[in-house]
């Protein structure tokens, strides 16, 4: 089975692109209008301005914290494989995790705010329990992930 969301990040980034160019086109049309009075129903343009770019880095600093990552799983040979890299402009790493089918130990799903998940992969070693970091899953459907679960549930042995 392979789950993969590429087709979700490409809409993501879209709709970011898209947002970007009418809040500067709006502010921009705010600011640029000439009428003699620069006052609308008693505020200023700059305000209008300032509130509708304040709304815009809110809705960035959301984006940022909920860190939606291109994500790939398969199961199709006698491994999981797990393929994963941010999406925010400042990340630049791409991750790959490998784990043997009979070596899964456990998993944990962590909730942040009904936003974000991170899965994170705990694997059978010789010293123990190896734990990864966590994967942010925010950019799955509800579908994928009680997806995924069900095949982790599947191979987690504990």
């Amino acid at each position: 089975m392979i789950i993969e969301n590429s087709k979700s990040i490409v809409r993501f980034r879209l709709v970011g692109l898209a947002m970007s160019i009418v809040f500067v086109l709006i502010i921009a049309g705010i600011l640029v209008t000439g009428f003699n009075n620069d006052k609308y129903f008693g505020f200023s343009k700059y305000y209008y301005a300032f509130v509708l770019g304040s709304i815009y880095v809110l809705y960035n600093i959301y984006v940022l914290i909920i860190n939606r990552c291109y994500f790939h799983f398969s199961d199709e040979d006698e491994k999981l494989e797990f393929k994963y890299y941010s999406t925010n402009p400042f990340s630049f790493k791409n991750h790959y995790i490998v784990i043997g089918k009979n070596s899964l130990l456990r998993y944990e799903m962590k909730k942040f705010l009904g936003v974000k998940y991170d899965l994170i992969l705990f694997q059978k070693s010789s010293r123990g329990e190896a734990r990864y970091p966590g994967i942010s899953l925010s950019a799955l459907t509800n579908e994928e992930i009680n997806l995924l679960k069900s095949i982790l549930d599947k191979y987690a042995s504990a």
